[in-house]
């Protein structure tokens, strides 16, 4: 469905942010039309953490935290 809103809501000059939808990644979220992520977490999520494929419980919060400070963003 996000392809199908991202282009109804880009035609009227909207832009489309929200969370990033269950069984997407972020990387698919925004290939499919989203201006933008709602939420850190969701994209240390899918990036930084491939192990996490569900994401509509307590791992969305508890994995970030666990790993946070390993996180830094001027290292690939």
């Amino acid at each position: 469905l996000v392809p199908i809103i991202a282009d109804r809501a880009h035609a009227h000059g909207l832009r489309v942010s929200g969370h990033v939808p269950a069984f997407m990644s972020a990387r698919q979220f925004v290939e499919g039309g989203a201006d933008e992520i709602q939420h850190l977490n969701f994209i240390v999520l899918n990036f930084l953490f491939p192990e996490v494929k569900e994401t509509r419980n307590r791992d969305r919060f508890i994995k970030v935290a666990e790993r946070a400070r390993e996180f830094t963003p001027d290292k690939p």
